[in-house]
């Protein structure tokens, strides 16, 4: 069903899970032990509603092949994908291809859920958002994600254009939201655009 955010979590710090593999072994208990919210990315719904708050998703591939286990996660369920207004588990933005929507019924894109995330965490009022998981390449085993997953591979294409959607997405939030920090808790990760560091440091700026 179509949705318009609120500043439900002002001022909240929003950890964003994404999917990669520097996640495996992650200690996932550490999500609610402290006063923060949690949004993850696609497959994350696997960790339950005690830690994520709100899963989001932005390929309709994705949500046919998971929608069966994915409608059981109970945290809202957030998308940009218009042919799920229909869903009535499924709270829908109005979605764009690129940029960073600041208006309560709209959403950006970027290339991947990863941003969208992003964009939703902003909306939602927060001005610290800690990412996890952004690794932007394969491990030296050549996995790809912390979880199986059998649906889309990634490769190095598919990071040089999540890389661009992210490198757009970090100067919108320069321009529109400057009073926002993304902080990127992987110092080995290949996205640059937002500050690198330990998750040790990014809890404590």
């Amino acid at each position: 069903m179509l949705w318009s955010t609120s500043e439900i979590w002002l001022d909240k710090t929003v950890f964003i899970i994404g999917g990669g593999p520097s996640l495996k072994g992650f200690d996932w208990g550490f999500l609610y032990s402290h006063d923060f919210k949690a949004i993850g990315c696609n497959d994350a719904y696997k960790l339950g509603s005690e830690r994520v708050d709100i899963c989001c998703f932005g390929d309709a591939k994705w949500f046919r092949h998971h929608k069966q286990e994915f409608l059981l996660f109970e945290g809202p369920k957030v998308t940009w994908r218009s042919e799920c207004e229909d869903e009535s588990d499924i709270l829908v933005l109005k979605g764009y291809p690129m940029g960073l929507c600041l208006e309560p019924e709209k959403i950006g894109w970027n290339t991947n859920t990863g941003a969208l995330a992003i964009n939703l965490a902003i909306k939602l009022g927060s001005k610290k958002i800690i990412l996890l998981g952004f690794d932007m390449k394969l491990d030296s085993d050549g996995a790809g994600n912390w979880y199986e997953n059998q649906l889309d591979k990634q490769s190095e294409q598919t990071f040089k254009k999540f890389q661009r959607g992210f490198t757009y997405l970090a100067g919108q939030i320069k321009a529109k939201a400057p009073e926002v920090k993304v902080l990127n808790a992987n110092p080995d990760s290949a996205l640059e655009v937002f500050p690198k560091m330990s998750l040790e440091e990014a809890m404590l700026l």
